[in-house]
């Protein structure tokens, strides 16, 4: 899943998983766990997949859900690209 998420952004999956802050790649990131919570994975599981804390999976769901009922251009743009993608 990660490969075609990362093919999709342009996005290295390396970069996805990595510890780096920019706010490209953390829009990116929160967008590839929501993603595999809206796929069924669980928060433990994608902390777990992502070597992060359940808390910060939640943050950072809760972050693009957030975007995404305000209608933010790009995180809409980039959820239609995305959502197709299946386990």
């Amino acid at each position: 899943m990660i490969t075609e998420f990362a093919k999709i952004t342009g996005i290295l999956e390396d970069q996805i998983l990595g510890r780096r802050r920019t706010q490209k790649l953390s829009d990116a990131r929160h967008l590839y766990w929501y993603l595999l919570f809206a796929n069924g994975f669980c928060y433990s599981e994608i902390a777990r997949l992502n070597d992060r804390t359940h808390a910060s999976v939640m943050w950072g769901i809760g972050k693009i859900d957030g975007l995404l009922q305000i209608g933010d251009p790009e995180t809409l743009r980039m959820w239609e690209l995305i959502k197709w993608i299946r386990r």
